[in-house]
């Protein structure tokens, strides 16, 4: 039996900026003349691929869930925090307890989710000039190349 693919959360591959607080992850198996069906599933997640690399669900680990869902199983690790980056696979049994290997690595990448985080104040037209387009820039110096960097922006 091959290893999941095609995994999901929130129904998206890789999504970033989720509000969902428990999100919903899913996959399917490869259907090479259909697999037998699903008896157990795994869930590990972590805060680097690394530590999955090594099979250690660091943030979460769900064990062996005897279970044929595998469509919108919500995350059971502990409370995801405002841009948190969790790394997450799964690996599934059969109906005569082979398990399969683990998938590859996904991701998902939380939001800003309480108004606190947001550390920026209104823009608006100088002269507060209503119903003008406004084309916003600017430029910024780092100390150095970033490792990563995202924007929120509404």
């Amino acid at each position: 039996m091959r290893a999941p693919t095609e995994l999901r959360c929130e129904y998206e591959a890789n999504p970033l900026g989720l509000h969902e607080p428990r999100p919903r992850l899913s996959w399917r198996m490869a259907c090479e003349g259909c697999p037998p069906p699903q008896s157990a599933y795994q869930i590990l997640a972590a805060h680097s691929p690394e530590d999955l690399h090594k099979d250690r669900g660091t943030l979460w680990d769900s064990g062996r869930v005897r279970s044929a869902r595998s469509h919108a199983v919500a995350y059971g690790g502990p409370p995801l925090r405002s841009r948190e980056a969790v790394f997450w696979k799964v690996r599934v049994w059969d109906e005569d307890g082979k398990a399969t290997a683990y998938s590859t690595v996904a991701s998902f990448e939380m939001a800003l989710l309480h108004g606190h985080d947001w550390q920026a104040d209104w823009i608006g037209w100088p002269g507060g000039r209503p119903g003008r387009a406004v084309y916003l820039r600017c430029g910024i110096d780092l100390p150095g190349l970033p490792s990563r960097a995202r924007l929120y922006i509404t």
